[in-house]
Formats: C-alpha cells, sequence, structure tokens
C-alpha cells in the first residue's frame, strides 16, 4: 500500500507540518470514505484510531442532562479528531459522529502518540 504524499494532502495540519514529521505520520496512514451519520468516538470509550478530515465535517456531540445531543464543535479539513490523545487522554470526552459523508486519513491512536513522543526529541 503506498503512502500519501504531503503535497496532495488536503487536511491542513497534514499538509503543514514539517516533512520529516509528515513521513513519520504517513506510513500509518490510511485514506477513508466517511459515512453521513457514521460514530467515530463515543462519550468515556478508548479512542482507538484518530482521524484527519480531508472533506465533509464531523460533529463533535455532548449529552445534555436530559439526554439531548448538543454539538460542542466541528472539524473540517483543518483539524483531527481523537487528537486529544495527544494530550494524554485515552477515553474519549465526547461522541464524534459524521455531520456529511467524506474522506479522511485514519492513524491508530496509539502510532500517532508515538510518533509525536518521537518527534519531540
Amino acid at each position: 500500500m503506498s503512502h500519501p504524499i504531503q503535497a496532495t494532502v488536503r487536511n491542513r495540519i497534514l499538509a503543514s507540518i514539517p516533512a520529516g514529521e509528515f513521513a513519520l505520520i504517513a506510513e500509518h496512514l490510511t485514506r477513508i470514505e466517511l459515512a453521513l451519520g457514521e460514530s467515530l468516538h463515543r462519550a468515556g470509550e478508548k479512542i482507538i484510531n484518530v482521524f484527519f478530515v480531508e472533506s465533509g465535517f464531523i460533529s463533535v456531540l455532548t449529552m445534555l442532562s436530559d439526554g439531548q445531543p448538543l454539538e460542542i464543535g466541528l472539524i473540517g479539513s483543518e483539524g483531527v479528531a481523537g487528537v486529544s490523545v495527544i494530550l494524554g487522554a485515552t477515553n474519549s470526552y465526547s461522541e464524534t459522529m459524521c455531520q456529511t459523508g467524506g474522506g479522511a486519513f485514519r492513524m491508530p491512536a496509539a502510532a500517532l502518540k508515538d510518533v509525536a513522543a518521537r518527534a519531540r526529541t
């Protein structure tokens, strides 16, 4: 399987990081299609993968005390769903679901933490 080429990615984070760091990340990226309504993370559950959005939008939701969802964030091509793993989180504080269909790069959370630790040295 080929790795993405930095000059062609549409996620702004991946497009703007230094080439050496991109090379470390690229070997762990898998291009996927996201479906409308697809849940990527559930509140309280372990974050297994992070998602670098290329097109479409991911809603970040919290549940109110009456059980109704409240959108607290929107992630597009400028962001990453599940990025809190970099700060040490293991479980998701909210639900993330696809507000639209689109595309993203999926990366195992453990691999992102490993690459971040190596990039800091």
